[in-house]
């Protein structure tokens, strides 16, 4: 992948999570310096320094956050939207993830697409559809009944990682 792929990759994904909240109707907006989230909702739209999610959200979660934890036991039953600094994602999502930062960890399941874009990325669960990554760093463990599509410095493929689809990548090491 050449620079200038990576760098409209780059540009889009942030595009995207910033455009999103423009075309929501019935969705709830939280934004705190430190936001815990330990009620269901609909669609949620969140921001803060430090943002946890405790509980399930029916429909899209799209959060921005320095710290992000979305903790295991929560479902997303549409599409998650992540982008900040430290990413942690333990949770179930029934659609498509897009998740931009800095260090981002999966371990949760993504029954959609898992589109990834990090300095340090970390994908531990299972993902039924496929992956695109670029990172700086990208380790590939859990399951992936897809492809995968990984562009970065280093890619890691950790023990035990199963990938059903075809695996592509570019790396310098």
């Amino acid at each position: 992948m050449t620079k200038k792929p990576l760098k409209t990759l780059c540009f889009l994904a942030v595009s995207v999570l910033l455009v999103l909240p423009l075309f929501t109707q019935a969705a709830t907006f939280k934004s705190e310096e430190n936001l815990v989230v330990n009620e269901e909702t609909d669609d949620l739209y969140a921001a803060g320094a430090n943002v946890a999610i405790m509980k399930s959200v029916i429909g899209d979660l799209s959060v921005a956050g320095s710290m992000v934890n979305i903790n295991s036991g929560v479902s997303v039953s549409h599409d998650l939207n992540l982008a900040g600094g430290q990413l942690w994602i333990d949770a179930q999502v029934d659609d498509d993830a897009r998740i931009v930062g800095a260090l981002v960890t999966v371990n949760g399941q993504v029954d959609g697409d898992l589109f990834v874009l990090g300095g340090t990325v970390f994908l531990n669960g299972l993902v039924k559809g496929d992956i695109y990554a670029a990172g700086g760093t990208i380790a590939l463990g859990g399951k992936v009944d897809g492809k995968v599509v990984a562009s970065g410095g280093e890619i890691i493929l950790s023990d035990g990682v199963e990938i059903k689809g075809d695996f592509e990548y570019t790396s310098e090491k």
